[in-house]
């Protein structure tokens, strides 16, 4: 079964399993936002029953009531107590009896007396609604209603498309090409015969002659459509090592050369005792002199030099750790460069995929070959993009305890 709730702007529609089982509630949202609950279904004795909410109620032939059992072409009104808006519920059959009639005249009038489609409901008292052709077919209401609907949308003047749904409050009608599809709901439909010829085509002997005629499509509304090259958003994994240990100072280690300065300072202070020794025995201080140099020369070394290697050494070692920060800060930019590219081709591929509202606008008025790309296989079937927000990333980074090696 189908629920319509219709009102001044649209019909809001809802379908019920054919079995019934469940609750299902209806809302509306009104002009200022604001969301309402019209009403709740559910299943009871397994029939399927209307029941009201806490801001409306149901009115069946003028008289409020809590509940209602729903049945093929039921109707009643919504009362919205706040501001005594009233909607219109009918029920419609999940499959409609219809019927096929060729279009003799193409100029059609609808009401509930004396036209080629004669209506009666209580709800239309007096309409008057004519489908004609101008080169293209057309819908034009005259009389002062708003339950005359093209796809669920009220309307006054409209022009028709091929498989536009007509609904008039039970009544539909559907244009195709030269032919109309009618149902006829409590057999209230009245049809001209001069003007709508009924067609039965479980005992048509012609197949020809129908499919010749039934020129459902103008020559613009074929289409091809094109292969889709799609790129989807995976998961990314990034591995990045880890530093390289700091190296541990090379050389001998301080007491070492330490000793070794003593040793050095022992032997030249005793090479300097010698030589005092030799000059106080009456050497010649000529004789003396290249032992006297070679001996401070040697003790100045022996303090000297320690502390120009210590020094060395510690300069060394700071270029190398400088060397061994610098490389791995480098591997690390290239890495997170890496990794932002990826993200900025997985933004890319996202609004790629998720074409804004204008763009859908754009490609459906344009008939663009894009238009049919997409097809219940692909894992954003009917997805629609309604805004943007900040989303996590799909990149995993793995830490590896591999030293990092240039």
């Amino acid at each position: 079964m189908k629920i319509l709730v219709l009102k001044k702007e649209r019909i809001i529609t809802t379908s019920l399993p054919n079995n019934i089982y469940g609750d299902f509630q209806i809302i509306d949202v009104l002009e200022n936002g604001n969301q309402i609950d019209l009403i709740t279904i559910k299943e009871q004795d397994g029939k399927w029953l209307l029941t009201n909410t806490v801001d409306t109620s149901i009115i069946v032939n003028n008289n409020p009531v809590n509940s209602v059992f729903l049945t093929d072409y039921f109707s009643c009104e919504i009362l919205y107590r706040k501001s005594d808006y009233k909607y219109i519920l009918y029920c419609l059959p999940t499959y409609d009896k219809t019927t096929l009639y060729n279009i003799v005249d193409a100029n059609i009038t609808i009401g509930n007396s004396n036209s080629d489609i004669t209506y009666v409901n209580d709800y239309l008292r007096s309409f008057n609604v004519k489908i004609y052709y101008d080169n293209a077919w057309y819908i034009e209401v005259f009389s002062d209603t708003y339950l005359v609907y093209r796809n669920n949308k009220s309307i006054t003047k409209e022009r028709l498309f091929n498989g536009d749904v007509i609904f008039i409050m039970g009544l539909r009608i559907v244009v195709l090409g030269n032919y109309m599809i009618i149902n006829n709901p409590f057999n209230n439909v009245r049809i001209n015969a001069n003007k709508l010829r009924a067609i039965k085509l479980g005992v048509a002997s012609s197949k020809s002659e129908i499919d010749e005629e039934l020129e459902i499509y103008d020559e613009e509304d074929y289409f091809f459509r094109t292969p889709r090259f799609k790129r989807s958003v995976v998961l990314e994994k990034f591995k990045i090592d880890s530093p390289p240990e700091n190296q541990d100072p090379e050389g001998m280690p301080f007491f070492l050369t330490l000793a070794s300065s003593m040793t050095m300072a022992a032997t030249s202070s005793m090479s300097l005792y010698t030589v005092i020794s030799r000059l106080n025995e009456g050497a010649s201080f000529k004789s003396i002199l290249p032992s006297l140099i070679i001996t401070v020369v040697t003790l100045i070394a022996s303090f000297i030099v320690p502390i120009i290697s210590r020094v060395w050494q510690k300069n060394s070692n700071k270029k190398k750790e400088a060397l061994r920060q610098e490389k791995y800060t480098n591997y690390v930019s290239e890495r997170k460069k890496e990794i932002d590219d990826k993200m900025e081709e997985q933004k890319f591929i996202l609004v790629e995929n998720n074409l804004t509202n204008k763009q859908c606008f754009d490609i459906i008025m344009n008939r663009e070959n894009n238009l049919w790309e997409r097809k219940i296989e692909h894992d954003d079937f009917l997805n629609l993009r309604i805004g943007t927000g900040n989303i996590k990333a799909p990149v995993e980074i793995i830490h590896l305890f591999v030293p990092f090696f240039s």
